[in-house]
């Protein structure tokens, strides 16, 4: 991900980090055989960033700013509408607070997201006491409850769904609830300097800090093609496979089909929603954590994959690391830099900076782009402190038999968590 490699070492990214309004990028054409046959100009209009968000609260005695931003995804050629299906909601109440961020999937997933806003913000203040209280257990039922509740709605979820994570934040303690491929992480103060992915496009920006911070995950992404999922989906009567490409090459992640039918077409295996696919094994048991809270650990980033589909959770924690001192309140205005941005809109904007690669690469839409940013006030001498390792639950990936074709037909490949 870089612009030119000789360019990389020349300059840093502080000198020169805005994003713009309008964009021009060459896109790569491919015959029927897949080979490279010339570039197509293609100019468009970015969208702009909404649920802007800003808030400052106490987690006991120590400051923490909370910062949201969306931004919508879109076609750059203006083929396609598109619904922005990501959406967030977080609260700071009694030294507490809890962040949730959803990202719908199907037709009907704009309408499943705001449904799982809606929930949450009710079902927070008719709980309050009992997050205080056994926190992981009210998590996973405010997920569950969700889950049924939409079941029982007018809103189509035959087809249709969304992930949740949800992470709830005390003095001491992080507890976290996860369904599908977003993700939460937190980044903490390391003595060792973890190395960043190698660019292998021209968006790229090359990031320097002064301080090594570690990445430490809180959820654990579920698909289909991790061995527990997949057992269950199996025994379900559940087909688990990738689509294939006009050669049956198979392309893009593991997918939840009926068999013998080109549906649902799901890419993760937990998830609300979906009501077909919980016919299969996919279910609505998020994945739960708990954490000790140290004086080393920074920030907590709680993001859509429309930021971890082109960023490594490395490259997001030296992002946020180099910019956050130097953000100010966040607007809609452009070029996006750092005095008229928050730290998740500047995220939110290099995510899809990145984009830009694997449009040129691969002709695709962008996908919409959420995060929050949840950031502690730095204590001094925090690194004597004693840390314990912190690990969430890990899932094997398998590789998996072709059992049947899959034809890359009605995949839409940036709304592709389940096909429409």
């Amino acid at each position: 991900m870089g612009n030119c490699c000789n360019q990389l070492d020349q300059q840093e990214s502080s000198a020169t980090t805005e994003y713009n309004r309008s964009e021009e990028l060459n896109v790569i054409k491919r015959n029927y055989t897949g080979k490279i046959i010339g570039t197509s100009k293609v100019c468009f209009e970015n969208t702009s960033p909404i649920k802007l968000q800003n808030t400052q609260g106490f987690l006991g005695k120590r400051s923490v700013k909370l910062h949201g931003c969306i931004i919508p995804g879109l076609d750059p050629r203006g083929e396609t509408d598109k619904d922005c299906q990501d959406n967030y909601i977080y609260f700071i109440q009694d030294n507490a607070i809890l962040c949730t961020l959803f990202d719908g999937h199907g037709k009907e997933g704009q309408k499943i997201s705001d449904f799982c806003i809606d929930f949450v913000a009710k079902f927070f203040k008719k709980n309050i006491k009992d997050f205080a209280y056994n926190a992981k257990e009210t998590l996973t039922r405010m997920l569950h409850k969700c889950d049924e509740k939409l079941r029982r709605s007018k809103v189509p979820d035959e087809m249709a769904g969304s992930t949740a994570v949800a992470i709830y934040i005390t003095s001491t303690n992080i507890f976290s609830a996860s369904l599908g491929d977003s993700r939460a992480i937190i980044a903490t103060l390391s003595d060792t300097l973890i190395p960043v992915p190698i660019p292998t496009h021209r968006f790229y920006k090359k990031i320097l800090i002064k301080r090594n911070l570690k990445p430490v995950s809180l959820t654990t992404d579920q698909k289909p093609n991790h061995e527990e999922e997949f057992t269950r989906i199996q025994a379900a009567g559940g087909c688990v496979e990738q689509v294939t490409d006009n050669f049956g090459k198979p392309i893009g992640p593991y997918r939840v089909w009926m068999k013998n039918k080109d549906y649902p077409g799901l890419a993760m295996s937990r998830s609300i929603g979906d009501r077909i696919a919980k016919r299969l094994g996919v279910i609505a048991t998020p994945v739960c954590h708990d954490f000790q809270l140290y004086n080393t650990d920074q920030f907590i980033v709680i993001a859509s994959d429309g930021i971890w589909d082109v960023m490594e959770n490395i490259e997001v924690v030296n992002f946020v690391e180099k910019f956050k001192k130097g953000c100010g309140e966040s607007t809609d205005l452009y070029p996006a830099k750092p005095d008229n941005s928050s730290i998740a809109r500047m995220l939110c904007e290099e995510a899809r900076f990145r984009w830009y690669g694997i449009i040129e690469a691969e002709d695709v839409m962008i996908d919409d782009i959420s995060c929050i940013i949840v950031d502690f006030e730095d204590i001094s001498g925090a690194m004597k402190t004693q840390v314990k390792e912190r690990n969430v639950e890990a899932f094997r990936s398998m590789a998996i038999a072709p059992q049947h074709n899959h034809a890359n037909t009605s995949i839409n490949e940036d709304d592709n968590e389940t096909k429409d």
